[in-house]
């Protein structure tokens, strides 16, 4: 893979932690333009602050979207529309693992609206 995803916009959920970070850490040193999209802005941006301390000229940027609500996913779905020309990788690595099941404000399971609904929208 090495090399493929220079200058490609990757937008990538749940790259605040884990292996979506790690994910984005390696995309960006491969020259990837990173969007992440994430519930917490300002997680995002510290995020994306230090992979660009590690990696001077990095593009990386950040797009708001909680995966359980619906209208957050479709607002971002609009946002990365209106903002780029084209996305050439979407990597949708966020997920939650609830302990106990939970209602979305649109009345779904917020596990399955998560890691299935959100995603799929």
């Amino acid at each position: 893979m090495r090399g493929t995803v220079r200058d490609a916009r990757v937008v990538i959920t749940g790259a605040t932690s884990g292996i979506g970070k790690a994910a984005a850490l390696e995309l960006g040193r491969q020259g990837a333009q990173l969007t992440i999209v994430c519930r917490n802005e300002a997680k995002g941006a510290a995020t994306v602050a230090e992979l660009a301390d590690t990696m001077p000229g990095l593009s990386a940027d950040v797009v708001r979207c909680d995966l359980a609500d619906l209208e957050s996913v479709r607002r971002a779905g609009h946002e990365l529309v209106d903002r780029y020309n084209a996305i050439d990788v979407l990597m949708n690595n966020a997920g939650v693992n609830d302990t106990e099941s939970s209602l979305t404000a649109d009345g779904f399971d917020h596990m399955m609206a998560s890691n299935y609904l959100g995603p799929s929208c």
